[in-house]
């Protein structure tokens, strides 16, 4: 795969993303980044979040990223007070999660590791984007080149095909599946997922949990078994 992406330029991205929503005509904005772009290629932290795209209602800004504190715990969403969102909340423990690993805060983490939507454009939900498949292939053109450039200890997806997207980018990038894991969370019949990589001496984890603006399971005890399984997981790879 061959872009002419230019990653060290923000406005060459920028004009890459307007261009394709210019041409599928869609209506409600987009969104790449819930961070400073710096951390598309020297991010402080090997984290990498990425949902699969901006929901909610039309924005009439255009943004590539946010240049400030990170949006997951800096902005007022869905009418609540600055970082009080349910998904909010629930990324807030998911980062403290992981910031213990690395004896960081969760507001350090957030504003040095990259956090991203996969497709910039926003839906009310991904059902209704117009023309998916044609920004699947779009977004696959940006992240190929950011896998290939940037090594990210751990990856966290939020959606099945964000998951399934990012397997095949870092198979393509010469990692090879080590380890899986496939359970339920302790909420139903919904799972989560742990994918173990290796590469030479590189290690990539990725890890697929349900959506935690849907799911609040740092909140519920029954989940609690399946969440040790996965800081466990995290732990060893941030090693």
């Amino acid at each position: 795969m061959s872009t002419d992406i230019n990653f060290l330029c923000k406005e060459s991205l920028f004009a890459f993303i307007q261009n394709k929503y210019d041409n599928l005509k869609n209506d409600m904005g987009w969104d790449l980044l819930f961070c400073r772009y710096d951390n598309m290629l020297s991010p402080q932290y090997p984290v990498a979040f990425f949902g699969i795209n901006p929901g909610g209602g039309p924005c009439d800004t255009n943004a590539i990223s946010v240049e400030s504190e990170c949006a997951y715990y800096n902005e007022r969403w869905k009418g609540c007070k600055k970082g009080n969102a349910p998904l909010q909340q629930q990324m807030k423990h998911l980062y403290t999660m992981i910031g213990d690993e690395l004896g960081v805060s969760y507001k350090q983490l957030m504003d040095g590791s990259l956090m991203t939507n996969y497709i910039p454009a926003r839906s009310r939900n991904w059902y209704s984007l117009n023309g998916k498949a044609e920004w699947l292939e779009h977004a696959r053109e940006i992240w190929h080149e950011r896998i290939k450039q940037v090594h990210c200890k751990l990856y966290i997806a939020i959606s099945k095909i964000v998951f399934d997207e990012l397997d095949s980018h870092l198979t393509k990038q010469g990692f090879k599946m080590v380890e899986n894991i496939n359970e339920q969370i302790g909420w139903g019949r919904v799972r989560y997922q742990i994918q173990r990589y290796e590469r030479g001496d590189q290690v990539s984890l990725l890890v697929r949990l349900p959506h935690l603006s849907t799911y609040k399971i740092f909140s519920r005890p029954a989940c609690q078994p399946a969440m040790d399984i996965i800081k466990r997981e995290i732990s060893k790879a941030l090693i």
